[in-house]
């Protein structure tokens, strides 16, 4: 996805229960949309299938931006990818 973090909007973490304001940290950063505020916090755990990965870095987006939530590098960059033409497998470490 090209994110450092692990990316979602406010209704997905409101959702999962995240109080992102109050756990957080408020930060800003710059997407391909423009600069935006976000807040910075800690996910207990992560599961892709299979994968379950804990104390994973996340920014969570105060707007509707990203639609879906992004695997960034505070993910991706704790398992191992092998690209096989159009498919990506992940898998632990």
């Amino acid at each position: 996805t090209g994110a450092t973090y692990v990316a979602m909007n406010k209704q997905t973490a409101k959702r999962i229960g995240l109080d992102y304001k109050i756990q957080g940290t408020k930060s800003t950063t710059e997407t391909a949309s423009g600069y935006t505020d976000i807040y910075l916090v800690k996910l207990k755990e992560v599961k892709v299938g299979d994968i379950v990965l804990h104390d994973v870095d996340a920014a969570v987006h105060d707007d509707d931006f990203p639609s879906v939530i992004l695997l960034g590098n505070s993910f991706l960059a704790r398992v191992n990818m092998a690209r096989e033409g159009m498919l990506l497998q992940i898998k632990n470490k």
